[in-house]
């Protein structure tokens, strides 16, 4: 960042037309415009794509389908990754719109562009509902997506090249005349309610917002009269604070990476079983996210990966690996649902070690497990009263097949007394504070699924169910090459990010 000529500041622009008209006052020598990401929430940046249906041929402009279609795409990450800028100007002035909660756990900006061509109300009637910025359910979800942008920023290091511009909404124009509201907020009460948000942003950065002391808006501007629509005196300044900013940063030591403590995977042991285990810790203020594995014991000798190895939660959350002690205690066995040895169940033994090491109070944990290794996530999640439990194809139903019977009783006759820690998860007793299941389901072999959804709806049609039966979600696919198969480990990610949005909302309320 020199602001030689041949060698021009990179410069991408998140935000609205606050921050792209401000860099149009830059020098063009100095600074080069790489990716200009407009109308996008945090919310919506972060979450995964939209699956609704939007009709953009009404928008007669290509760059505003061009804008809309990555706001609906969500494609802040994927630009941040190709463009690695030299520079990010950020405002949060399209924030002031809030953004609609979809069914399919993506969030949608509600943009100026779908209101002019009447798509608002599709996505509308599409929709859980409205949340509105300034709220305080608006603020907390927006704040833990700040949080795991500035997690991948600081994995690009590129949070400490990342400017927040935030001039206030100016009350009068240059004639002296009162600027319109927008979206129902005059200038004094969007600068009153993006305070916290601006304070918030500031502290992640660690730098103050580059602001301007008393603006006015421009009358006559090109977009038409708004509060957030500057005259070029303002724009100058404003140009002017970025100029030394920018250079300040280039001579600035970038700050390490958020560092993880990372215990190794390592054997602990609780009564006679020998728990494989590995914790990788951010802050113990963090909610953790517990992995159920299923490694055998030529596997662990082996070295094999945790099959979820390739989370990327974007330091959202501490992550634990656990592995299912009963594939560790004899070589001869294949799946284990947590049984554990003759002489320590495994379940039990698994909750004492996460006890032991994170604490009694599980309201801050998500368990996630498949097959066999997310009926042991389902249990542990009720036992240890979490909040959630995320599954695929998990083997509830185990006990009352027929045919795997003869499985059952030699895992009984190497591993376990009879009877032991066999619970029937229908008549486990429900907990003062019951957990969320959402769990995924593989239809493409009839008698796992079919006996999985069973389970499940008699747990949704119990009295007493031990678990949450209101926010409770089942969702089937299809892989009929696999007829085991999970879904993928993006998918996997979406869907542990947006549970702790959820978390971190109720622990706020």
């Amino acid at each position: 960042m020199t602001g030689q000529a041949s060698s021009r500041i990179k410069t991408l622009v998140f935000g609205s037309c606050v921050s792209r008209d401000t860099f149009s006052h830059l020098e063009p020598q100095k600074f080069e415009l790489v990716q200009y990401i407009a109308r996008q929430s945090i919310l919506s940046a972060i979450s995964p794509p939209t699956t609704l249906d939007i009709d953009l041929t009404p928008l007669t402009s290509r760059f505003q389908r061009r804008m809309v279609r990555g706001s609906l795409e969500g494609n802040l990450l994927a630009s941040l990754e190709d463009a690695r800028p030299d520079l990010i100007i950020w405002d949060i002035t399209d924030e002031r719109t809030g953004v609609f909660e979809m069914s399919d756990r993506s969030y949608v900006t509600r943009m100026v562009e779908l209101d002019q061509v009447g798509m608002t109300a599709k996505v509308a009637r599409a929709s859980l509902r409205h949340i509105q910025f300034g709220t305080s359910e608006h603020f907390s979800i927006w704040t833990s997506a700040c949080n795991r942008l500035a997690q991948r920023l600081s994995n690009l290091n590129l949070l400490d090249k990342t400017i927040l511009l935030a001039p206030p909404w100016a009350q009068f124009d240059n004639n002296s005349e009162e600027t319109p509201q927008s979206y129902g907020l005059t200038a004094n009460q969007a600068n009153q309610l993006m305070e916290p948000y601006l304070e918030y942003v500031e502290e992640l950065l660690g730098r103050a917002r580059i602001t301007h002391p008393s603006p006015r808006a421009d009358r006559n501007s090109r977009w038409g009269v708004a509060a957030f629509h500057y005259t070029d005196e303002v724009y100058r300044s404003l140009a002017r604070n970025i100029t030394g900013s920018a250079d300040a940063v280039s001579q600035s030591t970038p700050t390490p990476r958020l560092k993880e403590e990372h215990h190794p995977r390592q054997l602990s042991t609780v009564g006679d079983v020998h728990i494989l285990h590995e914790f990788r810790t951010l802050s113990p203020s963090r909610p953790t996210v517990i992995a159920i594995e299923n490694l055998t014991e030529e596997e662990v000798r082996s070295g094999s990966n945790w099959l979820r190895e390739s989370l990327d939660l974007d330091g959202a959350a501490n992550l634990v690996f656990l592995n299912d002690p009963t594939l560790t205690s004899n070589d001869s066995i294949q799946i284990g649902w947590g049984l554990g040895t003759k002489g320590t169940p495994g379940i039990p033994a698994m909750l004492h070690l996460i006890h032991r090491v994170l604490g009694q109070d599980g309201s801050n944990r998500i368990y996630v497990g498949s097959g066999a290794s997310g009926f042991i996530a389902a249990q542990l999640s009720i036992r240890d009263g979490a909040p959630a439990a995320i599954l695929c194809n998990p083997d509830l139903g185990w006990f009352e097949r027929k045919a795997p019977r003869a499985i059952v009783q030699r895992i009984y006759d190497n591993a376990s007394e009879p009877g032991t820690d066999l619970t029937d998860i229908r008549a486990m007793p429900a907990g003062a504070s019951p957990p969320s299941f959402e769990v995924f389901v593989n239809q493409s072999h009839p008698e796992q699924w079919n006996s999985q959804l069973r389970v499940i709806a008699d747990l949704l049609e119990m009295n007493s169910s031990p678990i949450a039966k209101r926010t409770t979600k089942i969702h089937t696919f299809t892989n009929e090459k696999a007829p085991f198969a999970t879904i993928s480990t993006e998918k996997l990610q979406d869907s542990i990010l947006a549970q702790l949005d959820r978390m971190i909302l109720a622990n706020q309320r």
